[in-house]
């Protein structure tokens, strides 16, 4: 199971307008997923990790470490795979590519979205 937010906003206005949109997410959290830590206690109103609160809770609870490094992981492995996919989408052949992106249909209804 996977919850996009952020994409589904874009998706929305891409298919309202009739734009053409294909797009890539690296998954870097499961569902069953725990951060170990509260985001609103490390980023800024804007949603900007602040450095400064990241240590100030790492010195306060010494275990949030270990979470901060599994995160760290498992991001750092979803960017690795997604430049991977990118890399081999990107160099497909022209003819290829175009059937690929003919053959994407996207459709909404009132609970989801399928591709």
């Amino acid at each position: 199971a996977i919850m996009d937010m952020e994409t589904s906003i874009v998706a929305d206005v891409a298919l309202l307008e009739k734009i053409p949109m294909l797009c890539f997410r690296g998954i870097s959290d499961a569902i069953d997923d725990e951060l170990g830590f509260d985001l609103g206690q490390i980023s800024t109103c804007d949603g900007r990790v602040d450095i400064r609160r990241v240590m100030r809770l790492a010195l306060q609870e010494f275990a949030v470490i270990k979470a901060f490094y599994l995160s760290w992981i498992r991001s750092r492995t979803a960017a690795r795979r997604l430049c991977q996919i990118m890399a081999q989408f990107l160099s497909l052949p022209s003819v290829q590519l175009q059937e690929i992106l003919n053959g994407i249909h996207l459709e909404r209804n009132s609970q989801d979205r399928q591709i």
